[in-house]
């Protein structure tokens, strides 16, 4: 029951950040830059969680 509260929660943030970029920017370019901000933070949560597995170049 926790796991699908959480995740109706997760859902819910994740429609009002996308309906508050679309008001501001459009919809398509909110659909891009809403998944390119969550993807770069996924990134950036599993090189700190996992610092050997993900090697970024640089």
């Amino acid at each position: 029951m926790k796991i699908a509260i959480s995740l109706l929660a997760v859902l819910l943030f994740i429609g009002t950040d996308l309906l508050a970029r679309a008001a501001a920017q459009g919809v398509e370019q909110a659909f891009f830059s809403t998944a390119i901000e969550y993807g770069l933070n996924g990134i950036k949560a599993a090189t700190k969680l996992l610092p050997g597995a993900v090697k970024l170049h640089r």
